[in-house]
C-alpha cells in the first residue's frame, strides 16, 4: 500500500502539485512510523516502489541516493550515518541492514545501492 501512495506523490509532484505531494509525503512518513516494514516497503519508501532488488541485497533504482537519506531523516524506520555515508535500517523482523551506495561516482541514470545485513 505504501508504495503505491509514493507513485502517487511522486506523480503529485511531477504535475506541479507540490503542496499536495508534501502533505502525502507526511502521511506516508506517519504511516511508516506506526508500523515496522519489511525490507521490500522500507526500500520502497526510501527509493520510491521502481526500486528493485537485483542480487545479494543490491537494489537499482532510478531516485538518487540522496532521496533515501532525506526520507530517512524524516522517518523513525531508519537511522542515516552521515560520517559513513550509510542509511541503517530494521525490517519486521529484527533484520538490521545497512545501505550505502556501490558507486558513488556512477554516471547512470541508474544507481546501485548494496544492502549488507548486520545481524
Amino acid at each position: 500500500m505504501l508504495d503505491k501512495l509514493i507513485k502517487l506523490a511522486n506523480d503529485m509532484d511531477a504535475r506541479g502539485l507540490t503542496a499536495e505531494a508534501d502533505r502525502l509525503d507526511a502521511i506516508i512518513s506517519k504511516m511508516a512510523e506506526e508500523r515496522k516494514m519489511s525490507k521490500d516497503d522500507i526500500i520502497a519508501f526510501l527509493f520510491g516502489p521502481e526500486s528493485v532488488e537485483i542480487d545479494n541485497n543490491v537494489i537499482e533504482t532510478k531516485e538518487p541516493f540522496s532521496q533515501g537519506v532525506a526520507q530517512c531523516i524524516l522517518s523513525e524506520q531508519c537511522v542515516y550515518m552521515n560520517s559513513e555515508k550509510e542509511i541503517h535500517i530494521t525490517d519486521d523482523k529484527g533484520n538490521k541492514y545497512k545501505i550505502f551506495e556501490e558507486s558513488p561516482m556512477n554516471p547512470a541514470s541508474k544507481i546501485k545501492i548494496e544492502m549488507i545485513l548486520l545481524n
